[in-house]
Parts: structure tokens; sequence; C-alpha cells
């Protein structure tokens, strides 16, 4: 360091650098909570953007199958398409949690042990009821039913 008009080194305390690390710690205890929370609001929301895309997929099935809704996972409608194919590029949306496919499961409510899963339960030729495990690992509010 180089030395100042009266002769004493020039930079920063110890106890300078103490107070700053100290405001730092402050602002980081802060913004780091809030930053998670939304993270999780935000993987949440795709949650529901999926359970959404599935819906859609399920009731596009209905209109290729004269208004007959998917059994299961397997069901095929009069085109020869699942519900996965009918999905845009043919698969089940990204699990924002896991950022692999979205597990759909059939007449069975998603497992809350696994966050993003999605359950069409019950699924049946006349309608359906569409849920989805949150991060918490309880199922969420939002419930898509036929026609809605």
């Amino acid at each position: 360091m180089a030395a100042g008009a009266d002769g004493r080194r020039a930079g920063f305390t110890l106890v300078e650098l103490m107070i700053v690390l100290v405001i730092v710690g402050l602002l980081a205890s802060i913004a780091l909570p809030n930053m998670y929370r939304m993270s999780r609001r935000a993987r949440e929301a795709a949650v529901r953007q999926n359970m959404h895309l599935v819906q859609t997929a399920v009731e596009d099935f209905a209109v290729l199958s004269t208004g007959r809704y998917p059994d299961d996972g397997a069901d095929v409608c009069d085109d020869g398409r699942t519900v996965e194919q009918l999905c845009p590029r043919e698969v089940y949306p990204r699990n924002p949690f896991t950022q692999a496919a979205t597990v759909v499961v059939w007449d069975v409510d998603p497992s809350t042990a696994n966050a993003g899963e999605i359950g069409v339960n019950p699924a049946t030729p006349s309608g359906y009821l569409i849920k989805g495990a949150n991060s918490s690992g309880s199922l969420f509010v939002t419930v898509l039913t036929t026609g809605s």
C-alpha cells in the first residue's frame, strides 16, 4: 500500500471491514428468505399451469372422441392418440421441481411426497378432476374439473 501524506499506510481498518460485513449479512438475511419464497411461489404457479395444460389435453381428447373423456393415461381417442400425445410436443409438461416430465397419475390423488405431481382422480368417460401437489407436501386447493 502507498503511504499517505502523514506517513501512515492508506487502507481499511479491521473495524471498518467488520462493519461492512455485518451490513452485507443483514441485507442477505432480509433478501434470501424473500427470494426463496418467490421461487417457491413461481414453481407452484408452474404446477398450476401444468394442470391446465393436462386439462386442455383431456378436453381435446373428448372433442376428438365425441364427448368421451379418458379412463386412464393409456386410453386412446378416436384418432389413436393418448392424452400425453395431445400435450404440446407430445409429452407431459416439465415439472418445475424436478426438471423432468411431470408425472401424471390416473384414478389416484397425486403423491404429496412428489412436489409437482398431477393426478386425474376420478377419471371416467363422463368427467374428471385434476389435482396437483405443491411444494409443502399437500394438494392444491385449486381443482380443475369437467367443463371449467
